[in-house]
């Protein structure tokens, strides 16, 4: 297998594995809540209230082959309709 370059905010590969067996890298959570998306891009959450990191990821065959970290809401990114109200 050869070695992909790093992008800015790209996650490793150990964290790619994770997020493929639909867990968050960050806290283990298992479950993630769907976010905006385009093309073959899709932006998941966290399901972890505490944790809520979100990875803006591309699937092909129902496999993640690419995904970096994007801002949470207290980081930064926009609201998405699945946050509880405040």
């Amino acid at each position: 297998m050869t070695k992909r370059p790093r992008v800015d905010g790209a996650v490793s590969e150990r964290e790619r594995s994770t997020l493929n067996h639909g867990s968050c890298p960050v806290c283990g959570y298992r479950g993630f809540v769907f976010g905006p998306r385009g093309g073959v891009n899709l932006n998941i959450e966290c399901g972890r209230i505490s944790c809520r990191t979100r990875f803006n990821v591309a699937l092909f065959a129902g496999a993640v082959q690419h995904a970096q970290r994007i801002d949470k809401r207290v980081e930064g990114g926009p609201a998405w309709p699945s946050e509880p109200l405040q």
